[in-house]
């Protein structure tokens, strides 16, 4: 079966994507017997990466020994078929958690399939941060196009608006 690596992209405790990536847990079971897939839920957080630090990059260093949690992200990076992506924008870019996530792979996601899902509370829902990893995901060549990508004006907008919607409800009867 098909395994794909759901990645949440950002370290914050409150961020906005964790809803979403919390959807695809919550549905998990559903999109797995639906697409006959496994996804495999990555928060970077909890993998406590540190500041990537090896003398030699990770192409130039194939048989380096690694700390059990860098391993981890490696070989679950090695296993998969496939990735998505879920990257918040943060300041015209994606966060560093996720670039140096990045930085401990190798030849790891040569040539798989690549979604990405970006999201900000703006209109653009994320476009330059996708701009920015592109260029970095082709290098390492993730088979990643640039119609790849999703923009999500904001992952709680539509949550938002319903509660506001309730709220005028309320007040409104009242």
């Amino acid at each position: 079966m098909i395994k794909i690596n759901v990645i949440l992209g950002t370290s914050r405790p409150a961020a906005r994507g964790r809803n979403l990536f919390n959807y695809f847990r919550l549905q998990q079971e559903q999109f797995e017997q639906q697409f006959k897939v496994n996804l495999n839920l990555i928060e970077l957080s909890e993998l406590h990466l540190p500041f990537f630090y090896e003398d030699e990059p990770p192409l130039g260093n194939q048989n380096r020994t690694l700390p059990p949690n860098e391993a981890q992200w490696v070989n679950q990076m090695a296993a998969a078929d496939g990735y998505l992506i879920l990257t918040p924008e943060y300041n015209h870019s994606f966060p560093a958690v996720l670039k140096n996530a990045l930085d401990f792979l190798g030849e790891e996601p040569r040539g798989k399939a690549t979604k990405v899902i970006t999201y900000a509370d703006n209109a653009r829902g994320g476009q330059w941060a996708f701009n920015a990893l592109l260029p970095v995901l082709t290098r390492m060549n993730f088979f990643c196009s640039p119609s790849s990508n999703i923009n999500c004006q904001s992952c709680y907008s539509l949550a938002t608006r319903r509660k506001v919607a309730a709220r005028r409800s309320e007040t409104s009867s009242v």
